[in-house]
């Protein structure tokens, strides 16, 4: 798991301690291998925890988290780039990484974490908004933060700021389904087209990387791009014991996609705790709570340390 924060001040002396900083952030998610690095320029700082290898950092210190095996903002990406008197973020249309930013007159904290910059402000400040939204809806609601202080940019909108007077603007921009007339077989045709002329673009470290199987459409549609170009692809499913051994479940259909395309696949067999403190805690921790959908922990997220000990 990557996790990042970049601060910007107002003025050109930086107002932390970068090694106290460092030490809070290894201590957040209680990773069994943590490394936090960082970089300073002028009035910013950028904190990584546990960097991955779709993360770009340029000598400017810009940053950017893309779709693994892509350099550029293609699909699912976060990115922070500097101008000569701007500095903007942005985030892509279906909104897969969420940018949380908080702004004063003194700094500007961008990060991938409420937590972290809970840390790095020193303080909590309930947000009630939040907690009216789980209780209503079982998620903390749009642009919300459990921090009244922190926000979440929006899917497909940019966010930039002015360094020379100090503001900030956030524009965003609707993504149009243009349909047109075309029947359902033109459709066809152009999404085949489509997945055929991406193919060629993705590269996987297939040491590093394993891609999540199951039965749905998803995993198959990406088991189907990657493959040509990715030989002996890591693939991973998981279930109780009884998936397993059920016709046509997850697990199952799994397994036999992964003979058909020869992957080296491993099943995770599920077993739930009865420690639900551990659960629970578990969960706040990764998730930081912006929803209710607890039972993807229910085993500690015992299977996602296996994976995690294998260095993918």
């Amino acid at each position: 798991m990557s996790k990042f924060l970049y601060v910007i001040y107002n003025k050109s002396d930086l107002h932390h301690n970068e090694a106290h900083l460092k030490n809070k952030f290894s201590k957040l998610f209680q990773l069994p291998h943590t490394a936090v690095t960082s970089f300073s320029k002028e009035n910013k700082s950028l904190f990584i925890i546990n960097s991955s290898p779709n993360t770009i950092v340029t000598a400017n210190l810009d940053y950017s988290i893309s779709f693994p095996g892509k350099e550029n903002t293609a699909g699912n990406y976060l990115s922070v780039k500097h101008g000569e008197e701007s500095i903007e973020a942005k985030a892509d249309a279906a909104g897969t990484r969420v940018l949380w930013y908080y702004f004063d007159q003194s700094k500007m904290i961008l990060s991938g974490s409420q937590r972290m910059i809970v840390a790095m402000l020193g303080n909590f400040s309930a947000n009630e908004k939040a907690w009216s939204w789980m209780l209503a809806n079982g998620a903390i609601g749009p642009g919300l933060s459990w921090d009244e202080r922190i926000n979440a940019l929006a899917a497909g909108s940019t966010l930039i700021l002015n360094a020379k007077d100090w503001k900030l603007n956030i524009s965003s921009s609707a993504f149009v389904f243009d349909y047109g007339v075309s029947g359902k077989a033109s459709y066809r045709s152009q999404l085949s087209d489509l997945f055929e002329n991406i193919k060629p673009d993705y590269f996987l470290n297939n040491e590093k990387s394993l891609l999540t199987l199951s039965g749905g459409y998803d995993s198959r549609a990406a088991l189907y791009l990657l493959k040509e170009n990715n030989h002996h692809l890591h693939t991973a499913t998981w279930g109780v014991p009884s998936a397993f051994k059920a016709p046509f479940s997850d697990a199952t259909v799994a397994a036999a996609v992964s003979k058909a395309w020869h992957t080296n696949h491993t099943e995770h067999n599920v077993q739930l705790l009865n420690d639900f403190e551990t659960i629970l805690h578990t969960f706040l921790i990764y998730t930081e709570g912006r929803n209710d959908h607890i039972n993807s922990f229910m085993d500690g997220l015992k299977m996602w340390k296996e994976v995690a000990s294998r260095d993918f």
